[in-house]
């Protein structure tokens, strides 16, 4: 992820981050100085419920990472800021996006911030930054992002929070179940059968050969510290939902997000940055928690749909 500004904002997330959009979404906020905890605007952003597989990147240390821009107009609309997007086809259409890049450099200098997609995760621009050097900036594509980026505005609250809770449970149910809104991402039990795929065979990661514990440590820490969030975010939820909170369904799907970041916590990466072991042994017991998260999530999925329906 990367900042981009003559008075940097620090772009600030869970270990091993949960997201890349969220965090440049939570840097934005505290950009305009407001505090926002970063599990809420993990969770508004449809990134908390389920882990995600991009369809496109073969190693799965990359595929929580990214996240996409589909719910920036409802974050907007729940966190107070106006979404103004660039072309759809940036890289078939350089007259717009370079018409775009000039309202984007004059929007930044009435205190507008734009987020931009870059390999291998979003970045921020929240400071004054020349015509050309963000046209060319913006314009930018590689194999995995075409060019793409997103004018935020900072403007009044659309929805009341509760509203805002109801509607990403509502999300938060489908992604759990594996509807992502996107061609290009799979969710749910796509992406834990993909990762079990990946251990089964012996290498996490089809391309990194001797460091591939490296990228299942990844996996293992970025899909944990999405799990601790949504946890998080649906206990603080109890407090905006009290006739949802009455029947105790927030706490107990809580409980089961925490039972499986607990279940993953050996093999992400510790404070210290340290590396589990990579022995034989202990990649067998990676891939069995694993299957059991899997199986927890499957779980997950039903009570989450269950809690949409009375939403």
């Amino acid at each position: 992820m990367s900042t981009r500004s003559n008075d940097p904002t620090p772009v600030q997330a869970p270990p091993l981050l949960t997201g890349s959009l969220a965090a440049c979404v939570h840097a934005a906020l505290a950009h305009w100085g407001e505090q926002t905890p970063y599990d809420c605007v993990a969770a508004l952003s449809g990134a908390s419920f389920s882990p995600v597989l991009r369809t496109s990147v073969q190693c799965p240390a990359w595929w929580a990472v990214s996240g996409t821009g589909q719910r920036l107009e409802f974050m907007g609309f729940a966190l107070g800021f106006r979404v103004e997007a660039s072309p759809q086809d940036g890289a078939h259409d350089p007259e717009g996006m370079a018409e775009f890049a000039l309202m984007a450099s004059s929007a930044l200098r009435e205190g507008a911030v734009v987020l931009y997609a870059v390999w291998p995760s979003w970045g921020i621009i929240t400071g004054e930054m020349p015509h050309g050097d963000l046209a060319f900036l913006l314009g930018t594509r590689d194999a995995h992002f075409p060019p793409r980026a997103y004018v935020l505005r900072r403007t009044t609250r659309m929805l009341s929070r509760g509203e805002a809770v109801r509607e990403s449970l509502r999300f938060g149910a489908a992604a759990a179940a594996g509807s992502t809104g996107a061609s290009s991402f799979s969710a749910g039990n796509a992406f834990y059968d993909a990762w079990l795929s990946a251990l089964n065979w012996g290498r996490s990661c089809p391309k990194c050969s001797q460091s591939s514990w490296y990228c299942a440590v990844a996996t293992a820490g970025r899909v944990r510290s999405m799990q601790l969030c949504a946890a998080a975010y649906l206990r603080r939820a109890n407090s905006l939902l009290p006739d949802v909170a009455r029947t105790g369904q927030l706490d107990q799907i809580a409980r089961s997000y925490d039972a499986m970041a607990r279940m993953l916590a050996p093999y992400a990466r510790g404070a210290s940055g340290a590396l589990p072991k990579a022995d034989a042994r202990t990649r067998g017991c990676c891939l069995a928690a694993v299957r059991d998260v899997g199986k927890i999530h499957q779980a997950v999925a039903q009570s989450m749909s269950d809690l949409a329906v009375g939403l």
